[in-house]
């Protein structure tokens, strides 16, 4: 007997699921943007991920002023 889950139900259940591994960045993850965007732009990755670091830190810094 199979159930159907449509609607509310099913987004709360979602939503549930996606909380458990939203934090989750591993080792494969960096593997495969590394095999994707390749090592000799690897440091404008760094770049880039600093520089959106560097925002949400003062974005925090602004909230709790």
């Amino acid at each position: 007997r199979a159930v159907l889950i449509t609607g509310a139900a099913l987004e709360r259940g979602f939503m549930s699921q996606l909380d458990l591994t939203r934090p989750f960045v591993g080792l494969p993850h960096l593997k495969s943007i590394i095999r994707i965007i390749g090592k000799s732009n690897l440091s404008l990755l760094i770049s880039e991920i600093l520089e959106n670091m560097k925002l949400k830190v003062r974005t925090l810094t602004c909230i709790q002023l």
